[in-house]
């Protein structure tokens, strides 16, 4: 009861093997730059069989909360797990492929809040906003992002449709600006474009599909994520241009089609 009335901040880090490359490094860096008095971590670990992972996380001190399934769920029904089990007022959704970087303790934490304390509108906070072609629209990537959980309880959680992941972070952001709240980029409101993974001032480097890499899961670079993406474009896009028979060329404000070409959308 006490923990329930005191928790502030639930942080959800999904996780799939890659226990001692990438989930370590990502808790200690946490252990090291985050108080943990006010926050839960959950780690949801999908499809690690026989790695070290269970062992590792039981070891840390209380905060840390294991959710173990054994088999590979995927991101966005793993996250889900991890959000409908957390107890924070705001939910920062963390991939097991970041380390936050020198700083003093909590300061990213703060940075991802700030903006909540400034206007009640804002919906999603995180290090990197992009423009989404296939939605057209802004949205907030969600290596690292934040939000009340009660936002997420009335979008009905990670849409489920894009499984096993990319594109949900997307849909989500959508949705949130057409229900009227804002997406921040912090600590700096600027747009970026797609080849930054870590941005600014914030503490954090993501390495970047460290879980859904080309050579563990061929088919989501080429196959998962045009799929989520067209899911975006049918459902946001009032607005769509086509290039069809695109080849490698890209063209600013239309969607690249190709049959044989895997450089295009």
């Amino acid at each position: 009861k006490g923990l329930f009335y005191f928790m502030k901040y639930s942080i959800v880090i999904p996780t799939y093997k890659h226990c001692d490359d990438l989930l370590v490094p990502c808790i200690q860096s946490i252990l090291k730059y985050t108080n943990l008095d006010d926050k839960e971590i959950m780690i949801v670990a999908n499809g690690c069989g026989e790695d070290s992972t269970q062992a590792y996380v039981e070891s840390l001190p209380k905060q840390f909360k294991l959710i173990w399934i054994e088999e590979p769920l995927g991101y966005t029904r793993s996250t889900n797990i991890g959000i409908k089990a957390s107890i924070g007022e705001y939910i920062i959704l963390l991939n097991n492929d970041v380390l936050l970087l020198e700083q003093e303790k909590d300061s990213w934490i703060k940075m991802l809040g700030q903006p909540f304390l400034e206007d009640p509108k804002t919906g999603i906070t995180g290090p990197l906003k992009l423009f989404d072609r296939y939605a057209n629209s802004e949205c907030i990537i969600f290596f690292c992002a934040m939000m009340r959980k009660s936002l997420l309880e009335e979008n009905n959680f990670l849409n489920v449709s894009y499984s096993p992941g990319g594109g949900e972070d997307v849909h989500l952001s959508a949705q949130v600006l057409k229900a009227g709240y804002t997406l921040v980029q912090v600590p700096d409101n600027s747009k970026l474009d797609f080849t930054h993974t870590n941005t600014g001032d914030f503490p954090i480097y993501h390495i970047g599909e460290g879980t859904f890499n080309k050579e563990e899961i061929p088919e989501y670079g080429k196959v998962i994520i045009k799929r989520n993406g067209l899911i975006n474009l049918l459902k946001w896009n009032e607005h769509v241009k086509l290039n069809i028979g695109s080849g490698g060329v890209d063209y600013d404000g239309y969607i690249s089609v190709d049959l044989y070409d895997p450089r295009a959308h």
